[in-house]
């Protein structure tokens, strides 16, 4: 009988410690100390870092959904029509025509400008002067496919072989960041039914020496309300949708150019028309770093104001002026 007896006392002890292991492991590390137990840490968060998509030639991060080379915005409407104004040319006009079927005298420098009839799947024609004014007097047909086919801007700094002469481009992102360049622009609707963007657009690359290269990101900031989705976001007084998507250089049938790299687009919507758009890129570009879309190493090549046209855009004119 004590044997039993005793069984049953080592039974009900190990059972007792085995209810006090589970107790004391399930308690708060603060209650489980109190109890004389050893603290059990809080366990650590795994955060799992961001998937990486990288650019053959970028030295930065890209997070995962800079992965779709769809353009995931539609411009809703036309925009285009009597009434909406327009911008007189500052002096004599000089006319530069581009595309396809015309010759390649498109491009005119002012000072450390140049603006650029830069149209390379439709025909289109404009009028310049100084010191960085266009018109766009012959614009693409009405009938679009979906892809852009014209980009008449004002620009600055380095594109592929060309540089404009004085430009303080290129300029580390670092330098940009803290507010080292200020635009300064005007800009009228096409007086003709029309999709397009009006649009600061700026190039990065991965160090000046690949500035003659084609860049590793494009920053857009559209001026026009395309009425867009995105992330919002205020900057510089204004309400923008941010998104961020991958793009490729397409050919006339609508498929990638295998001969380019893709590369990511970090685009800026505004809600509203912002017609005379006074800009400091610090903000964006801050805000950019500290995303992980830029790396402060890296260096902003040119910096552009003009029309990203599908269809039409005759009549739509602009000035733009960059400075430090």
């Amino acid at each position: 009988m004590r044997g039993r007896v005793a069984g049953f006392a080592a039974v009900g002890v190990i059972a007792a410690l085995i209810i006090s292991l589970i107790v004391t492991r399930n308690l708060p590390p603060s209650r489980a100390s109190a109890k004389g137990a050893t603290p059990i840490p809080s366990p650590t968060p795994q955060v799992r870092p961001k998937t990486v998509h990288r650019l053959p030639a970028a030295s930065h991060r890209l997070p995962a959904q800079i992965t779709s080379l769809t353009n995931p915005y539609e411009p809703k409407a036309a925009s285009g029509g009597p009434g909406h104004g327009t911008i007189a040319p500052p002096a004599a006009t000089v006319t530069l025509c581009s595309g396809p079927s015309r010759s390649r005298h498109n491009r005119i420098t002012y000072g450390i400008n140049e603006v650029f009839d830069n149209a390379w799947l439709g025909d289109m024609c404009i009028k310049s002067s100084a010191p960085g004014y266009f018109k766009v007097t012959s614009g693409l047909p009405s009938k679009g496919d979906g892809t852009v086919k014209a980009y008449p801007d004002v620009w600055t700094g380095t594109h592929y072989a060309h540089h404009t002469p004085g430009s303080f481009l290129p300029m580390p992102v670092s330098q940009v960041m803290n507010g080292s360049i200020s635009t300064s622009a005007r800009w009228s609707f096409p007086t003709e039914r029309s999709f397009f963007l009006a649009d600061y657009d700026a190039w990065t690359f991965a160090d000046a020496a690949d500035v003659h290269k084609h860049g590793d990101a494009e920053i857009v900031i559209v001026l026009n309300n395309i009425r867009s989705p995105g992330t919002p976001v205020y900057i510089s007084g204004h309400l923008w949708h941010e998104k961020t998507w991958l793009t490729c250089s397409r050919l006339p049938g609508g498929g990638c150019d295998p001969s380019q790299p893709e590369w990511p687009i970090l685009m800026f919507a505004s809600t509203q028309n912002i017609m005379n758009p006074d800009l400091s890129m610090a903000p964006f570009f801050q805000r950019l770093v500290n995303q992980g879309y830029l790396a402060r190493s890296q260096v902003l090549g040119s910096i552009h104001f003009g029309f990203e046209c599908w269809t039409g855009c005759a009549g739509a004119a602009a000035s733009a002026h960059f400075s430090r």
